[in-house]
């Protein structure tokens, strides 16, 4: 046998016994990883479906759960926990889930830190369910958009079109949603169960809610509580308000620096109406000796509003 002939016949031998060898699986080496597989090492899990429906109590449906390693290979031999939300509409064992009774649930599969869950839907002959009842068949999408807020499970309540898109959804009238409110998550305002946060007031009584926003700006300062004539409804920064051009001059002038410490009660003694004011409770004038001053002016009167009539500015 020549030296070449003899090393193709060598050569050959190789391959048969490499390809004898190989992975049925390919040659990327896909096949599942096998051995002793830790909770731990498993970074994610896949279920065959994401929601599903069973008729009538007693039905059985199984769902398949496979556990991911962090490069998302297979890991072969995991043992599962499998839990239900709730019990009286399903129960699951090792992934074999049998329906209780009327209505949706979700069952997860566990292992390690990762989980992943599927809807189960039972819809029972003695059940409520007509062409009403949405969330039978679209627990699935309730979830994922409403789960956790509480919202009502009368679908077609915000949704009467044929798509999910477009809602019609009107806060109460009590309570238009506008400016800040318009952007708020529902649990800024609503507790997960719905109960309200706040008192069950009107749009334009901010004060009931914003009551330490108020503190930490004007607490002692007698400021009307009224927010919204001084501030708009989507900050409270720019406050819209100015003494001395729409009112009367107190931060210049002679009343300069002469009202801080009483803060506006020293001219609005009443801090529910700051319409109201005074004057005498600087200027402590005799009524009668004012008269006697005033005797030829016409229109006089002992009066707040009288005096600044006359001096609009303070002077004079």
């Amino acid at each position: 046998m020549s030296k070449m002939r003899f090393l193709l016949l060598v050569l050959a031998v190789a391959l048969v016994a490499c390809n004898d060898g190989a992975d049925s699986s390919g040659p990327l080496g896909d096949a599942p990883r096998t051995g002793d597989p830790q909770s731990e090492d498993v970074a994610s899990i896949v279920l065959d479906v994401v929601a599903f429906m069973m008729w009538d109590a007693g039905a059985r449906h199984t769902v398949d759960a496979v556990a991911l390693d962090a490069r998302g290979d297979t890991i072969a031999g995991v043992s599962f926990v499998w839990t239900v939300a709730d019990s009286s509409i399903a129960t699951v064992v090792d992934g074999v889930v049998t329906a209780t009774g009327d209505g949706w649930t979700e069952v997860t599969a566990t292992a390690g830190e990762a989980d992943a869950a599927a809807s189960v839907i039972v819809v029972t002959p003695s059940g409520p369910l007509d062409r009403t009842d949405c969330i039978a068949c679209h627990a699935h999408e309730f979830v994922g958009q409403h789960g956790g807020t509480n919202t009502p499970e009368t679908c077609l309540q915000c949704h009467p079109g044929p798509t999910w898109s477009g809602a019609d959804f009107d806060h109460p009238a009590s309570f238009d949603l506008l400016g800040a409110h318009a952007n708020l998550s529902c649990t800024a305002c609503h507790a997960a169960d719905g109960t309200p946060l706040y008192p069950g007031v009107g749009d334009d009584e901010c004060v009931a809610c914003h009551q330490s926003a108020y503190d930490a700006r004007h607490g002692g300062s007698g400021y009307p509580t009224e927010c919204l004539l001084c501030h708009g409804r989507s900050t409270w920064s720019g406050a819209n308000f100015n003494h001395d051009a729409d009112y009367f001059p107190i931060f210049s002038g002679k009343h300069m620096n002469k009202w801080n410490a009483a803060g506006c009660t020293a001219c609005h003694p009443d801090a529910s109406d700051f319409g109201a004011f005074t004057c005498f409770t600087c200027h402590a004038h005799d009524e009668n000796r004012m008269s006697d001053k005033h005797s030829e002016v016409s229109g006089y009167s002992y009066e707040p509003e009288r005096c600044l009539a006359c001096h609009p500015t303070g002077s004079g």
